[in-house]
């Protein structure tokens, strides 16, 4: 089985339980919140608020017990967990504190040597993030001397004519950044 595979593999584990973690946190913030009205009158939503804490506590240490262990791999030294790891970055939704996590992650794969197989998904995953990544693109972005490619270099350059400003202007500043304006 190739490394791409694993990955995919390992998404199709990961994604779900992201899905509920981040599901699991918008109950809880909602349900704190939540009135709503009624032919003029307000109406509280019943709301138990120690089972949806529990949920969200449980939903989140399900997620972060799936990484936690590959990371601790990585830092170490063994990649055996690498598509985890990749496949934890390659996931689009997000849950409570998943950004710091990634971060984390980023700043352990700058030790990592990879094989080329890995460079280019490495790769794929940094363009991919250029549009939603949020507190972690820097981290992402950080790795782009790992893998700086000519696929990369001209997505970039493709990326910073976007119509969407925040893509134009992260694309312009890798652009500056790694490839010399």
């Amino acid at each position: 089985m190739s490394f791409r595979e694993d990955v995919e593999k390992e998404i199709v584990i990961l994604e779900p339980k992201f899905k509920e973690a981040n599901e699991a946190h918008r109950l809880l913030n909602s349900r704190i919140t939540y009135n709503y009205r009624r032919n003029g009158q307000a109406y509280e939503v019943p709301f138990d608020r120690d089972k949806s804490l529990s949920l969200f506590m449980k939903k989140t240490q399900l997620a972060n017990s799936l990484i936690n262990p590959a990371l601790d791999e990585l830092k170490s030294g063994e990649y055996r967990g690498l598509p985890r790891i990749f496949a934890y970055l390659a996931i689009k939704d997000k849950y409570f504190r998943s950004g710091y996590k990634k971060e984390k992650i980023c700043r352990a794969l700058k030790k990592a040597n990879f094989n080329e197989e890995q460079k280019l998904l490495l790769e794929e995953i940094i363009i991919k993030n250029l549009g939603f990544a949020g507190r972690e693109f820097k981290s992402i972005s950080s790795l782009i001397p790992k893998v700086t490619g000519i696929v990369l270099k001209k997505e970039i350059t493709k990326l910073s004519e976007s119509p969407i400003d925040f893509i134009r202007n992260r694309a312009e500043r890798i652009q500056k950044q790694y490839f010399g304006g």
